[in-house]
């Protein structure tokens, strides 16, 4: 597995901190730990909850969204591009460093954000040792370790959406959720059918959905329509109902929206060897 300790500049490129045979690397990647994932201690983002200080919130990504967010944080792992050291320069434009880990099935990301008031500039100081001297500090970066944002290659975790919003492209997507207007919108879709959707009370979950979705299906595609009703039949424990005619979804409730929503996002699976139906996080590329 490859493992590189890099830093994410402010115009969004990557550059290396440490080659991997340094002490220094050593250093940073020990300090960094898996967070204590317990099921009682994760929760999927709500931007209304309050978090204890041992929670963290967590985001599931779909593909495309993994790719504007995810993907970028690996693009110097490449082992056709070379160099990219960090250069003096850049130390004012750091807002994130991270250990990356990854190989063709897996991969991992620690980071730690940092803030402008984290450098500091060229400065004179008095210290102590047995008498006062005059030390003379170079620009630097304060790095405290803390685990701002881990990603897991299924779930990125965080426990301050503010801290992480700048870092993950695309993360503003999980922060709204679809208008009343925007859900009558989606519902009124003629690849819909319901008999008052007025009784469909989507939660927020579901709602952030659709605000996601609306955007990202050419609903006039004929043939994309074709292609989700077939794959809503592969998989009818998931319990998407369909009308007569076999070419429309039927949602009357927020228990059908939430299946028609897991067809939409293209999630579901079946695992190659036991044959159980799953929903899937994300796609790793192999």
């Amino acid at each position: 597995m490859q493992e590189k300790i890099l830093a994410k500049l402010q115009n969004n490129t990557f550059v290396k901190l440490f080659n991997t045979d340094s002490e220094n690397f050593n250093v940073i990647k020990n300090i960094y730990s898996k967070p204590d994932l317990i099921d009682e201690k994760i929760f999927e983002f709500d931007p209304d909850k309050k978090l204890e200080s041992d929670e963290w919130f967590f985001v599931e990504f779909t593909q495309e969204q993994k790719e504007k967010a995810i993907t970028p944080f690996f693009s110097l792992f490449d082992s056709s591009v070379s160099g990219n050291n960090i250069e003096k320069e850049d130390y004012p434009d750091v807002t994130a460093i991270f250990l990356g880990k990854k190989d063709s099935r897996e991969e991992e990301i620690f980071l730690t954000r940092i803030f402008p008031r984290f450098y500091t500039v060229k400065k004179t100081l008095i210290t102590w040792n047995r008498e006062a001297q005059l030390e003379n500090k170079s620009a630097s970066i304060d790095f405290n370790g803390i685990l701002d944002a881990y990603w897991d290659g299924e779930k990125l975790y965080f426990q301050s959406y503010a801290d992480i919003k700048p870092l993950f492209e695309g993360i503003e997507d999980f922060y709204r959720v679809a208008t009343e207007e925007e859900k009558n919108d989606f519902l009124e879709k003629d690849f819909f059918e319901s008999e008052d959707i007025t009784k469909v009370k989507a939660g927020k979950r579901n709602l952030r959905k659709i605000a996601f979705i609306l955007e990202q299906i050419d609903w006039d595609n004929q043939e994309i329509r074709k292609q989700y009703i077939d794959y809503a039949k592969q998989y009818p424990n998931v319990g998407v109902k369909l009308s007569e005619t076999e070419d429309k979804m039927i949602i009357d409730n927020n228990k059908d929206l939430t299946g028609v929503l897991a067809i939409l996002e293209e999630r579901i699976y079946k695992t190659p060897i036991t044959g159980v139906v799953k929903e899937a996080v994300s796609t790793i590329n192999t």
